[in-house]
């Protein structure tokens, strides 16, 4: 008889999908397949500095585009 070890997300890992989903991050669903386990391949705070810079590049480039369209309305 196969031994089946199910993981379930603690209140913790849950408050992290929902933020990361939050940010734009699309979280699997097995959609009638068997779920599948991920691990991660970098460290954790290498995956919060990265969204860190995408968000904060997003911000900038539209703070951009509000200035220039302060300039051209002007």
């Amino acid at each position: 008889m196969k031994t089946l070890t199910m993981n379930h997300l603690d209140e913790k890992d849950e408050e992290i999908a929902d933020t990361l989903i939050s940010l734009g991050m699309n979280r699997p669903i097995g959609k009638g397949r068997p779920n599948k386990i991920y691990s991660l391949k970098v460290g954790f705070s290498d995956i919060i500095a990265q969204l860190e810079k995408q968000k904060r590049k997003a911000v900038d480039e539209t703070f951009e585009r509000i200035e220039r369209l302060k300039e051209l309305g002007r």
